[in-house]
């Protein structure tokens, strides 16, 4: 036994001692001789350079050994600083480097590519990525020289079938990238991935200039001061050597009529002569400050070619072209433009096909030029845009049909507000399978009618007008235009697409969890479920990402399909919303609502409403990453009990099924070394009033238990031969369980349902995004991709799938790290991910809830105290632990090096935790309330402060104060020594200090003194708030004994609430007339105050009598008397703090009131 021990406390010795000796293999051979190397990461503060953290020259190689501070570290390596940071081996910025400690005493080996300083890295490209360099030597026999050209493709070109018109542009160098241009660049690229969407599709040949050949090669003439006379040939370069190489080796329309030529200054000569030269080539022409004044020659000529019919000539000038000019002639630009045109006109072309532009401002630059340049190649190639067109429209059972050009739409009304549309083109079938829609009747009450010029198709609340010519389709409420729609379906090489306009005010949220600032309006947000380790104040891309947009104009979009893709919410600032996706449905459902509270009534009635979770959830949560064994367990449980501290519920980590990290995920069954008796723990855990969450994750390495059983019974997900696709992750060599396969499904369910029969009470799944799904692996519904953003969606759904089949009255606890839109019918309970243990994480957490509660899923929450990094710090921890109270589920968890539960941190943390505890706990029947609410009606649990004012634009983007349910005001406090917070205090309503009573008008911003102990909270005047009596677990709590506080605010006449009560079990308790509802009212006048009591007792639920402690806040003086029931009864009244207490014994059979006058 005494051997035993030993070598348990070695082994612990070794794991709490861990080190890794970290050496460079290989250094990039211009290193500086006699160079010092240093290790630079966030355990030691980024310093880039710190003498302790300096590498030793060891057998010929620099190493250095780090003990373990914390499970994972990341890191770079330097010279000294950070301008001698290590690169790619071309220069390039690299990630941080990241190490976990797995083992006691590792060794790393590594190969640094590159010092940073040691590159001249020039400026970087600024092309799109639909530009390429066709060549960098492209010959030109005419001239015996060479040249660089450059290639535009349209966003669909590979794999459209579609043949292009095409534009040669001079001065290649200066068109699409700002690396290679001397005065800037035209952004001719960025300008036609605009226009792109407008089906606007050209091909772009760019011909870098001569340099110093310039001038000769951009005129057909000799100007006796400067040059020139290699025009001809430079021109019979494009028309018979680089046109034929386009039109033979690209999908190129070769007519006149598709081909264009465009220049400027010098450019503009040329392409203004070539157009004349070769009329059958070029029938379009850009002809930008232009250069008339190099060659006069060009007025003869013009005039002897200008009887044109169908060509058509764009002419541009700026009317300060001699501004920094090279050449004093550029200052006679357009007065020679305007000379030219009249030649032009006089001789024969037509004055339809010119169009010109002065520019006051304008000057002789690229400015000048790419600014105009949409309005010229819209113009010219305006018969070019390719335009949806209406053919019929029908409308059966209570659907409208539109068959235009390209395709069909489909549209239909689910409900007065909230209308469905869906663009099939023409050769693909409809998919009728939604993963978030619930609603499966179209709404009847609908109207249509059709005129000449117009569709009109309308519910009682919500329009949609479809313009015949040209075709166009708005949305439409109360007389006022929703949105409209820019593009209802666009294909590019990467993305199917769908665009709608925007009005320039707007302010948009969703998009799913991201921390970005409220109005996430200028982003581009990738739709790829995705874990961001150790975020703070800003991520980009985290676990929760949803294909949904909500405006701050009361409308929400919702793109109603899985495969990933991107939400781009105008970030080219041209007021346009964008949904791309790889694949899958053209479907969108737009919702409206006179109210923020309708708004998300609306959506969760499309997508499903959350299922209450039981009471228990709303407790205290012990959980860490994590618990190695069952006496560890029970002993920390045990702790909580000693100290007082209510505690409802314990989550297990990994370490149940394993003792390692890595090696053991999959085994999906209690390690009987760690848990001995696990049936026994979890007996003796509920018998304490806590419930137990066991960690789950949809990963199956080749090395655990299951591996055989899980190949046999086919639940993994395939490669492209059907055999289980297998790969490396951190956690070791993985496949993946298939929940989309019934296999797979039922084989997870017979798992949970074990686990639930041994007394598991409640469900996590991590890892869910899942946090590794490689794009070749394959479901039995689709590819990696295709899925990816549903996987967590789908297993929330097995798991609530399961308690529904074989625990049918129990209320699951289903705790996940991804989903998507609709998650929330599935009772999903979504936390915000491995946020850092730092400020700047707890800064981010009010913006992520708030942002999810609009979106549906009102259970977002954080890992209370931070998860990722040893950062210990009392202050944030008791800060974090504050705001804990006013947020949906309260669960500290961490990593453990720096402890997640109050009861192993300091004593001051610790008596600050459990003051937050206790009143988290006193709120109880509050927050319970609000459970229902969201029930009922989706409304949110976190409400942001627009829901309260919604013309207050300022409140559009702000997130530090919020609403928690309709009652409570609450400000967190996010800084360190943070001695002041300002805090909003929304109209309508008088506001009193939680803590103090103090009364704050409402309509204004104060800046409020902050407590240690509790964050600015603020309670609405004229609310009742029920508190619940002190409990060391929901298990005790009694809803027949509770203390009801009302705050008295003589300009609030009338003020009605309701409380909801049932067992906190029972799975649709209140559809099952399991429940009561308490409802309080409060009526003001002539010195009295009567509070009313009334009942809603359901079917199946059993009248009580409820011993009710009525606390009245800012009563203005002692009562001449109160009446209960008719009954003078017994007060007291605090002259100090205007405090009116008398307690009431209520059977709630019948109605009853009190009066009170004063």
């Amino acid at each position: 036994m005494k051997n035993i021990i030993y070598i348990l406390s070695f082994l612990l010795f070794q794991f709490t001692f861990a080190q890794v000796t970290i050496i460079v293999e290989a250094l990039p051979e211009d290193t500086p001789k006699d160079a010092s190397l240093f290790i630079s990461g966030d355990f030691e503060g980024w310093s880039g350079g710190h003498k302790d953290y300096q590498l030793q020259f060891v057998n010929g190689k620099h190493q250095i050994t780090l003990p373990k501070k914390e499970q994972r570290i990341l890191f770079k390596f330097t010279l000294g600083n950070w301008e001698t940071s290590e690169s790619t081996n071309t220069g390039e910025t690299i990630d941080n480097r990241t190490y976990k400690f797995t083992e006691p005493n590792d060794t790393l080996k590594v190969k640094i590519a590159g010092w940073s300083h040691l590159f001249d890295l020039q400026e970087a490209s600024t092309a799109s990525k639909n530009v390429t360099v066709l060549s960098e030597t492209f010959n030109i026999p005419q001239l015996n020289r060479k040249r660089r050209v450059w290639m535009y493709l349209p966003a669909d070109y590979k794999t459209s079938k579609e043949n292009y018109p095409v534009v040669y542009m001079h001065d290649g160098q200066n068109v699409f990238d700002a690396s290679t241009s001397t005065y800037g660049e035209w952004k001719v690229d960025e300008i036609l991935d605009k226009l792109f969407k407008e089906n606007l599709k050209l091909i772009v040949v760019g011909v870098d200039n001569g340099e110093s050949k310039r001038l000769d090669e951009y005129s057909p003439w000799t100007n006796a001061k400067y040059g020139g006379g290699e025009g001809d040939a430079y021109i019979d370069f494009i028309v018979n050597t680089l046109k034929p190489y386009i039109d033979t080796n690209y999908n190129t329309k070769k007519d006149r009529a598709n081909t264009a030529i465009f220049g400027s200054s010098m450019g503009g000569l040329i392409s203004h002569y070539a157009a004349l030269k070769h009329p059958t080539v070029f029938g379009k022409v850009g002809v930008y400050s232009p250069a008339f004044w190099f060659a006069p020659e060009v007025n003869d000529f013009t005039k002897k070619h200008a009887n044109l019919q169908n060509t058509k000539m764009y002419f541009l000038a700026g009317g300060k072209e001699s501004e920094n000019a090279g050449y004093i002639e550029i200052s006679q630009t357009v007065t020679d433009m305007n000379s030219m045109i009249s030649i032009l006109k006089d001789n024969g072309f037509p004055k339809k096909n010119i169009q010109s532009k002065v520019v006051p401002e304008g000057k002789h630059n690229e400015a000048l030029w790419g600014n105009n340049f949409a309005e010229a190649i819209t113009w010219l190639f305006a018969d070019a845009i390719k335009k949806r067109e209406f053919k019929t429209a029908t409308f059966q059972d209570n659907q409208l049909h539109i068959q235009v050009s390209d395709g069909n739409y489909k549209m239909h009304f689910y409900h007065p507000e909230i209308i469905e549309t869906t663009f099939l083109p023409t050769g693909e079938t409809f998919d009728k399978e939604s993963h978030a829609v619930v609603i499966d009747k179209v709404l009847s009450e609908v109207k249509f009618n059709e005129t000449e010029n117009e569709i009109t198709f309308q519910s009682e609340k919500l329009t949609v007008k479809i313009t015949k010519s040209p075709f166009h389709i708005s949305y439409w409420k109360d007389g006022k235009k929703v949105t409209s729609v820019k593009n209802s379906f666009q294909k590019t090489d990467d993305f199917e697409t769908i665009s709608f306009n925007l009005k320039l005010e707007e302010v948009l949220y969703g998009g799913g969890a991201r921390a970005l600032g409220m109005n996430r309006r200028g982003n581009r947000l990738e739709l790829y479920n995705k874990a961001h380790y150790g975020y703070e104040d800003s991520s980009e891309l985290m676990n929760y990402t949803m294909p949904i947009v909500v405006s701050s104009n009361k409308y929400l979009i919702h793109f109603d399909n899985a495969p990933i893709g991107f939400l781009d919410l105008d970030s080219k600032a041209d007021n346009t919303l964008t949904y791309e996706t790889i694949s899958g449905r053209k479907t969108y459902q737009i919702v409206v609502g006179d109210s923020w509270l309708d708004l998300t009534k609306n959506y969760t009635q499309l997508t499903g409403t959350q299922p209450m979770p039981p009471r228990w959830a709303l407790g205290n949560f012990s959980s860490r990453f994590g618990y190695h064994s069952q006496e560890e367990v029970t002993a920390t449980v045990e702790k909580f009990r000693e100290e007082n501290i209510p505690l409802d519920a314990i989550i297990i980590d990994i370490f149940w099924f394993g003792k390692t990290i890595q090696g053991t995920m999959g085994n999906l069954a209690f390690d009987r070394d760690s848990f001995p008796n696990p049936k026994q723990m979890l007996k003796g855990l509920k018998n304490n009033n806590v419930k137990t969450v066991l960690v789950t994750e949809p990963f199956l390495l080749t090395t655990s238990n299951r591996w055989d059983e899980a190949v046999k019974a086919d639940v993994l997900a395939k490669d492209s031969i059907g055999n289980p696709f297998t790969y490396d992750f951190y956690f070791g060599n993985t496949g993946l369980i298939d929940i989309f396969n019934p296999k797979g499904k039922h084989w997870f369910q017979n798992i949970y349902k074990d686990l639930a029969d041994l007394g598991v009470s409640g469900v996590w799944g991590d890892l869910g995004e899942p946090e590794v799904h490689p794009k070749n692996l394959i479901h039995a519904t689709g590819t990696a991709d295709e899925v990816h953003n549903i996987y967590g969606h789908h297993w929330a759904e097995l798991v609530q799938d399961m308690y529904t089949q074989n625990f049918p009255n129990t209320r699951p606890f289903i705790l996940m790290r991804a989903g998507s839109s609709g998650s929330q019918r599935f009772g999903m309970i979504p936390w915000s991910g491995d946020v850092n243990r730092t400020w700047g994480g707890l800064q981010s957490q009010p913006e992520i809830a708030l942002q999810m509660g609009l979106q549906g899923l009102a259970y977002m929450h954080s890992d209370l105290g931070g998860f990722a990094g040893n950062n210990l710090d009392d202050e944030l921890y008791a800060r974090w632990l504050q705001y804990g109270v006013f947020q949906p589920i309260y669960r500290p968890h961490a990593q453990e090096e720096v402890p997640a539960e109050p009861v192993f941190r300091s004593d001051k943390a610790k008596a600050f935790a459990k003051e937050s505890i206790e009143l988290r706990y006193q709120l109880l029947p509050y927050n319970y309330n609000l459970v229902f609410e969201n029930n009922q009606t989706g409304a949110p649990l976190m409400r942001a402060l627009f829901f309260e004012e919604e013309d207050n634009k300022k409140l559009q983007t702000n997130a530090s104060t919020y609403l928690w349910g309709n009652d409570f005001l609450v400000t967190p406090i996010v800084h360190s020594e943070q001695k002041e917070a300002e805090v909003y205090f929304p109209k309508n309503s008088n506001w009193f200090d939680f803590y103090t009573n103090k009364k704050v008008e409402g309509g204004q911003a104060l800046s409020v003194k902050t407590q240690e102990n509790s964050i600015p909270t603020y309670v609405r005047g004229g609310a009742f708030i029920p508190i619940a009596k002190p409990m060391q677990s929901t298990a005790e709590y009694d809803g027949n004994t509770f203390d009801l506080h009302y705050y008295f605010d003589a300009s609030v006449t009338e003020s009605e609430r309701t409380l909801y009560n049932d067992d906190g079990s029972t799975k649709n308790a209140f559809e099952k007339g399991n429940y009561e509802i308490l409802e309080f009212e409060a009526e003001t006048s002539n010195n009295n105050l009567e509070l009313e009591f009334e009942a809603e007792i359901g079917v199946n639920y059993s009248a009580s009598t409820k011993q009710i402690d009525v606390i009245i806040h800012n009563f203005p003086k002692v009562p001449k008397r109160i009446k209960f029931n008719r009954k003078k009864i017994e007060f007291n009244y605090n002259e100090v703090s205007k405090t009116l207490t008398f307690q009431v014994n209520w059977n709630t059979s019948k109605e009853v009131e009190a009066q009170i006058k004063y």
